[in-house]
């Protein structure tokens, strides 16, 4: 309940037995639902008490201001009549708008006007005058008011003042919490709600990192200590390097658009050498017509792996451990295991006689360094690996969930990106596995907004 306000209203009805809401709310400028409220408020402080009766009543609607302010359209029809004569429908719309339908139905059942049709044309003649108001309307013609939406029924308060002495000696409520006016005022001398040095503060919540970028940062430091360095790319990626350089084929499914996130525009691959070692693995290998256009068509990259090729093709120094933990965008419909943003950790390591089981190694031990000490692996099938294998690890709610894809580029791959060396490649589901870290069985979890559920959960 604002001071102010009601002071307001105790300086307007102190010297008033009765008012009405309607009339109160007019002269002070405020709804008269806030006004029934205020004055409920001060009843039940003991400021003001009174009784309430209630009457049906009508007030004007938009439309009622409006014929009040400029005259009823009947009326304004017999004033245009009777200075210009006799008029045809469309002149009596273009002189009245929208106003002319009703000013010319009503002008008839009242008798004000005539009609007549000469060679297909309808005639408005004028026969008497309106001299009816929009108060005689109302107050002898309630139903046709009502009928034409001129009023609108409501229920009309009065309010009788019981006791005088409540209004001479407010008593308002103690503050409990003060504002800029309460102070300017001196409202706030009127009384505080003393304070309870014994109740316990609020806990305090301090600062702290997000869980899963804590996770992501432990990632990277697993990583490095392996000897791994990182690499970053683009969002934004070509299909080029998203794909094509990948040897996986234009027509290929994943390709689709229900797969993959297309951005307007078209990207530039600046070295014509590789596009010409792509184009021609490509027309070999798939035997179909391969499209620069399309290779330069852009996409969210929908993963990591763009970035291992752009490294492999512009670094040609042996041995080689790169990694890059960062996010991919895919056309998913989301669910608990699946988002259509989420965090992949690609890599891929360059050298002599390297094989599959060097590759299960390197898997086993990361994820034992992150606390999985069961994994198992099994064949699988990917576009530009062979071999390639999947890597399982128990999550405590989901059970076994895939988080370790990965196997050897193709020779298609190594050949266009410039080297004869064997090279492992993984694209590792970093999300699904702090999933299992963390025991959550909704990846949706983290991206939670939710503060509580953020304080809460830590590495």
């Amino acid at each position: 309940m604002s001071s102010d306000r009601v002071q307001v209203v105790l300086g307007f009805i102190k010297d008033l037995k009765e008012f009405k809401l309607d009339s109160l709310s007019q002269a002070l400028g405020i709804p008269e639902a806030t006004l029934a409220s205020t004055l409920e408020d001060m009843r039940q402080n003991g400021i003001i008490d009174f009784t309430v009766k209630e009457e049906e009543g009508y007030e004007l609607t938009e439309r009622g201001a409006r014929y009040k302010a400029e005259g009823l359209p009947e009326t304004k029809l017999t004033s245009l009549l009777k200075e210009k004569g006799a008029l045809s429908i469309d002149e009596v719309k273009d002189e009245l708008g929208d106003e002319a339908n009703a000013a010319i139905s009503w002008a008839i059942k009242k008798g004000y006007v005539s009609l007549k049709k000469e060679d297909g044309k309808t005639t408005i003649y004028f026969r008497k005058a309106s001299a009816e108001t929009l108060d005689d309307l109302i107050s002898a013609k309630r139903a046709e008011a009502l009928q034409r939406g001129i009023v609108r029924k409501k229920t009309i308060k009065t309010y009788h003042l019981v006791s005088a002495k409540a209004v001479e000696q407010p008593r308002l409520p103690p503050l409990t919490k003060l504002t800029h006016d309460d102070i300017v005022s001196g409202r706030w001398k009127q009384g505080l709600k003393p304070y309870d040095l014994s109740a316990l503060p609020q806990p305090s919540r301090g600062g702290k990192k997000n869980f899963f970028q804590e996770f992501l940062s432990w990632v990277r430091e697993i990583l490095e200590d392996m000897g791994f360095q990182e690499s970053l790319g683009p969002y934004v990626e070509t299909e080029f390097w998203n794909f094509d350089a990948l040897f996986q084929a234009q027509d290929h499914p994943a390709r689709e658009m229900h797969d993959v996130l297309y951005i307007e525009g078209k990207g530039k691959i600046n070295d014509e050498d590789l596009i010409r070692r792509v184009a021609r693995e490509h027309e070999l290998g798939w035997g179909y017509s391969w499209s620069l256009d399309k290779a330069s068509s852009l996409v969210l990259r929908s993963q990591n792996t763009a970035v291992s090729a752009r490294f492999l093709a512009e670094h040609k120094e042996r041995p080689i451990k790169m990694y890059s933990v960062d996010r991919v965008f895919r056309k998913d419909e989301i669910d608990q295991k699946h988002h259509i943003e989420f965090y992949q950790s690609e890599g891929i390591v360059v050298d002599k006689s390297l094989s599959l089981a060097d590759l299960i190694g390197f898997l086993t031990q990361f994820a034992r360094q992150l606390g999985f000490d069961e994994v198992r692996f099994y064949p699988s099938y990917f576009p530009f690996t062979e071999p390639s294998i999947e890597g399982y690890v128990k999550h405590p709610v989901l059970g076994w969930m895939e988080a370790l894809p990965g196997g050897v580029f193709r020779p298609e791959v190594t050949r266009t990106l410039g080297t004869d060396e064997p090279v492992l490649a993984w694209g590792i589901g970093i999300s699904r596995l702090a999933m299992a870290k963390f025991g959550l069985n909704d990846i949706r979890f983290l991206y939670s907004p939710d503060v509580d559920f953020l304080i809460e959960e830590e590495l």
